[in-house]
């Protein structure tokens, strides 16, 4: 399954990457632009600045008609032309352009000019707008001029595709050496681990962890929001890479732009000349990373399988290349505003559809960075989402319009491919599933108990979540992730679901109205995405979950142990909850643990009265005793059946200290292989994860992974 998986996973890398190069080799954007084509540019403003030809606008067609404009135009180029291979890609460009002028013509319209050129400034009275019948001379000063002024833009011009390329590319090169890694521990589980035993042993790397790799930005904040916008801030090596890219992206966005030519008639400032080649710079840099932007916010992203990571991880570089995105472009439109505003141009680009499809690009994506705020994403997700994705295909219009004028549509075009995929994949995994009838059942009104049957082919794992969709006319457009746990027998896939608003306070209501708090309601489902983390080659697996956490680790204990040779393992489940009441709706997941006598599981209740009932009074609130005695009577009454229906689980009334616990455990176990598991509470993932990186800064054997379930975003 796993190999099979894996050949999917390379042939596909292989055909996007195959694809890619040829894209680009398709295109002239990445094509440094040849010294022939220069100086035939720098030849026909020359001319164009001595003398008037023509009346027609093109010069191609002007030279094509007039003998005397295409000698001239011939002697200028050929004054210039210094090898054999510019020469022939020059008459083979005038041959494709001019039907019928071959290499013959070329040099025959070119001697005989030769010996009849005229310099302008010998004719007496002559105007210079007025079409002439003779070959001039061009100018050299201007040639001179230009031709420096163009080789000064092109530098710039194509330094701004080799920066967007690395900047697209920086991302992906990451993730091919994460999935590399991944692979590995999946193939050669023992070899890597014995490799990483051996270097446990060398204090860099102990550092490393325990500084880099494990802890969080500022080693305490990750999965829980961060006070001031609700976000969630990255890993410290998932920000090193950030923050490593955000600088790639100012230097060189900032660096490597030639001088200004002085006297240039093209750009006649040094303000102008600036203007248009920061103003170019940005928005090149900015269609590439605009690529990128929508590659990372898919569901169906291609790396989120091969490098197993989480689906936070990838949006947590969506949005740091979002950001990025967006100030990019802000300072390429600035820059045409500077430049247009320059050369008085201004107000009459205004009125141009590009520019105006442009502006309309950013300001959506600019919406789109404001409202993607943790906290206002959590006012409302629904709405959060469905404006998200109205601005996206917003930005995806506006932006193929804005590129169409210019050469840059491939990149519309790659954009829209990957988000057009993404919804393709989510539609078919959909359909695949099917519409299914979900049995539904309340328990102790703050959890909803769904069973949904499966066919035999539709896979399910360990670390496996998706999204229920409910078929009711006001909620049916609404999603959220959540853990999928397999029944049993195979043939159902169950979901334990807080109540919370929206959708499930929805679903709540429905089935409160049924006498027997049991509803039938038809469903869709979009799924499965994550991945399995293995963890078939550790010694110990220590699991700690809280609340709703528990059906992100669950699965993973059923697998371990289902397989006869994981039976010597130690494995230690912690399931920590507010009551008592909680523990009836995960009734049967705990009482099919007692079938295994390696696992340990502890279940610590949190607000359950462990001291003498009336001393948790106070003396003030004596209206309320008798209720509250009988309410704690109760509850001391439940656990005791709890305790007789589950003996093989060690309930513990106390609110645990969660870094002492995770010390004392991974010291119990001695120098062995451990893993640390958790799905829980934002703080408790945050305090698991501190001190799992601190106690790897010591641990000199034995190797010791942390990995979190908690998907937040």
């Amino acid at each position: 399954m796993r190999s099979s998986k894996l050949q999917f996973i390379l042939t596909f890398l292989v055909v996007f990457l195959l694809n890619g190069v040829s894209a680009s080799v398709k295109t002239d954007l990445f094509t440094p632009r040849s010294s022939a084509l220069k100086i035939t540019q720098a030849c026909t403003q020359s001319l164009a600045s001595v003398a008037t030809f023509c009346t027609a606008k093109k010069a191609a067609t002007c030279f094509c008609k007039n003998v005397d404009y295409a000698g001239s135009y011939f002697y200028c180029v050929f004054q210039h032309i210094e090898d054999d291979s510019t020469k022939k890609e020059f008459m083979n460009t005038v041959n494709q352009t001019c039907n019928g002028y071959s290499e013959k013509k070329i040099l025959a319209v070119y001697e005989n000019a030769t010996s009849h050129l005229v310099k302008v400034s010998d004719v007496p009275h002559f105007n210079k707008s007025v079409p002439i019948s003779f070959p001039v001379y061009y100018s050299e000063k201007f040639y001179n001029n230009y031709y420096d002024t163009m080789e000064n833009f092109y530098n710039s011009y194509h330094h701004s595709f080799y920066y967007g390329a690395v900047l697209s590319a920086y991302f992906p090169v990451i993730f091919f050496f994460g999935g590399l890694i991944h692979w590995l521990k999946v193939f050669f589980p023992q070899k890597t681990n014995s490799v990483r035993r051996a270097m446990k042993k060398v204090w860099i790397v102990r550092v490393f962890e325990k500084h880099v790799t494990i802890p969080s930005l500022f080693n305490g904040t990750h999965a829980a929001p961060e006070p001031v916008t609700g976000g969630h801030y990255p890993t410290r090596l998932q920000s090193i890479f950030i923050t490593a890219w955000w600088c790639l992206t100012f230097i060189f966005l900032c660096t490597n732009y030639r001088s200004h030519i002085a006297g240039s008639k093209t750009y006649p400032s040094k303000s102008i000349y600036l203007s248009r080649l920061i103003a170019d710079r940005a928005g090149i840099m900015g269609v590439h990373l605009m690529v990128i932007t929508f590659f990372l916010s898919g569901r169906n992203n291609i790396f989120l399988w091969w490098t197993g990571w989480k689906q936070s991880t990838f949006y947590a570089y969506h949005k740091a290349v979002a950001r990025a995105t967006v100030l990019v472009v802000c300072v390429h439109a600035i820059g045409y505003v500077i430049r247009s505003s320059l050369l008085k141009h201004y107000h009459r680009n205004l009125m141009k559809g590009y520019w105006i499809c442009g502006a309309f690009a950013l300001v959506a994506a600019s919406t789109m960075v404001i409202q993607g705020l943790g906290r206002l994403r959590k006012l409302n997700y629904e709405i959060f989402y469905i404006l998200h994705v109205f601005l996206a295909l917003l930005v995806l219009i506006m932006t193929a319009f804005h590129l169409k004028k210019e050469e840059y549509t491939l990149f519309s075009y790659i954009m829209g491919a990957f988000w057009a995929f993404d919804r393709f994949a989510r539609i078919v995994r959909i359909l695949y599933f099917g519409v299914r009838t979900a049995k539904v059942t309340v328990i102790h009104d703050e959890v909803l108990m769904i069973s949904i049957p499966r066919h035999k082919y539709w896979p399910v794992y360990p670390g496996a979540f998706g999204y229920i969709y409910f078929m009711k006319p006001t909620i049916f457009w609404q999603s959220h992730p959540f853990s999928i746990i397999p029944s049993e027998d195979g043939k159902h896939i169950n979901f334990y679901i807080k109540v919370k608003k929206g959708a499930t306070k929805t679903i709540l209501k429905h089935v409160q109205k049924q006498k027997s708090q049991t509803a039938e309601i038809k469903v869709m489902f979009e799924g499965p995405y994550g991945s399995e983390k293995p963890l078939d080659h550790y010694r110990d697996i220590l699991f700690y979950s809280s609340g709703n956490g528990i059906p992100g680790v669950y699965p993973y204990v059923m697998n371990l142990l289902k397989d006869p040779e994981n039976r010597d393992k130690s494995i230690t489940l912690y399931w920590i909850i507010q009551h008592i009441e909680s523990v009836e709706w995960f009734m049967d997941e705990l009482a099919a643990l007692q079938n295994y006598s390696n696992v340990e599981t502890v279940v610590y209740v949190t607000r359950h009265p462990g001291q003498p009932v009336f001393e948790v009074f106070d003396k003030e609130k004596a209206d309320k005793e008798e209720s509250t005695v009988d309410e704690m009577t109760n509850s001391i009454d439940g656990s005791e059946e709890y305790i007789k229906v589950l003996p093989n689980v060690e309930f513990r009334y106390e609110k645990p200290n969660i870094e002492e616990l995770v010390r004392s455990d991974v010291s119990d176990l001695g120098s062995t292989d451990v893993a640390v598991v958790s799905c829980g509470h934002n703080a408790i993932c945050d305090t698991i994860r501190r001190t799992v990186a601190d106690i790897s800064g010591t641990r000199t054997s034995g190797t010791l992974d942390y990995i979190e379930e908690l998907q937040a975003w």
